[in-house]
C-alpha cells in the first residue's frame, strides 16, 4: 500500500513593524477623518457667522470695555495691523439673534407687510433684483425638501445607463407636463466623491426607477464611492428597463474522464 504524503504548508510571514505601523496609521485616519471634517466645517462656520457682528462687538468694547465686568472674558485681535479687543463668541451670538428675530418678525402680519416691501423694493434695483430672485427660488425650492413630498422623503432614484447594464444612482427634484402632455422628472445626478457637484438631466417619468433608499445611505454610498453599500436596496424596475444580458452557449467540448485510483 502506498503511503500518502502531504506537502506541508509554507510558513506564514510574521507582521514587521513597518506593517504593523501601516495597519494602525489607516485605522487611526480612518476613524480621525471624518471627526477633523467636522470640526473644520464648524470652525468655518463659526468664523463666517461670527464676523458679521464681531465688527460692532470690537466697537462696543472699544467705548465701553473699562465698564464690563471682569468675568467677561477679552482676546486681542489683529485688525489691519492694530490690535484690537473682542468678545470671544459675541458676534456668533448676536448674529444667530438677529437671525432669530427676523425669523419671528416675519411670521407675524406685520413682519410678511415688512417683508413683501423689501422684495418689491429688490425688485425694482437693476442687477440686484436678479441675485435676489435666484437667491430666493433656491431657498424656496429647498424649503419643501422635508415634507412629503420633498426631496429628502425618498426621493433617490436609479436611472439605466445608456449602453452598459448598469444604472446610476440620483436625487429626484420635479416633477412636470410638456406642452404634448409627455411627463418628465428632473434629476440631479452627483459626482463622487463630491456629490456638492454633477449635471441635472430631464427624463422620461417612466424611466425613472423608485431605488428604495433613504437620503442618508446615498449619501454614504456616494460619498464613500460604494465603499458602504446600503442592504435593503430594493428597486422597482420596469421590465423594459431590465438588463439584457447575452446568453452564454453551453459547452459542447466532451469531458475528459477522471482516473479513480
Amino acid at each position: 500500500m502506498a503511503e500518502v504524503t502531504s506537502t506541508p504548508e509554507p510558513p506564514q510571514p510574521g507582521v514587521g513593524p513597518l506593517l504593523w505601523v501601516r495597519n494602525k496609521l489607516i485605522t487611526g485616519f480612518i476613524v480621525l477623518f471624518p471627526v477633523v471634517v467636522t470640526i473644520f466645517i464648524f470652525k468655518i462656520l463659526y468664523r463666517f457667522i461670527n464676523d458679521f457682528c464681531d465688527p460692532i462687538v470690537r466697537a462696543f468694547v472699544a467705548a465701553y470695555g473699562k465698564f464690563l465686568p471682569p468675568w467677561i472674558p477679552l482676546v486681542d485681535i489683529n485688525v489691519g495691523g492694530v490690535i484690537e479687543q473682542t468678545i470671544p463668541g459675541a458676534g456668533l451670538v448676536i448674529t444667530l439673534g438677529i437671525v432669530i428675530l427676523v425669523g419671528f418678525l416675519a411670521s407675524n402680519f406685520i413682519g410678511k407687510r415688512l417683508v413683501g416691501w423689501i422684495e418689491h423694493l429688490m425688485a425694482k434695483v437693476p442687477l440686484v433684483n436678479t441675485v435676489y430672485s435666484l437667491a430666493k427660488q433656491v431657498i424656496d425650492a429647498f424649503r419643501g425638501f422635508g415634507g412629503p413630498e420633498g426631496f429628502a422623503n425618498k426621493q433617490v432614484v436609479f436611472i439605466k445607463y445608456p449602453g452598459l447594464n448598469g444604472f446610476l444612482i440620483g436625487f429626484l427634484t420635479s416633477r412636470f407636463t410638456t406642452v404634448d402632455g409627455r411627463q418628465m422628472a428632473a434629476v440631479f445626478l452627483p459626482t463622487s466623491p463630491n456629490p456638492i457637484t454633477g449635471f441635472v438631466f430631464v427624463f422620461d417619468a417612466a424611466e425613472v426607477i423608485p431605488s428604495g433608499l433613504e437620503m442618508d445611505q446615498a449619501w454614504k454610498f456616494i460619498v464613500t464611492a460604494g465603499l458602504i453599500a446600503p442592504r435593503n436596496m430594493a428597486p422597482v424596475i420596469p421590465e423594459h428597463l431590465l438588463p439584457k444580458f447575452k446568453a452564454v452557449p453551453e459547452e459542447t467540448a466532451e469531458r475528459q474522464p477522471v482516473a479513480v485510483p
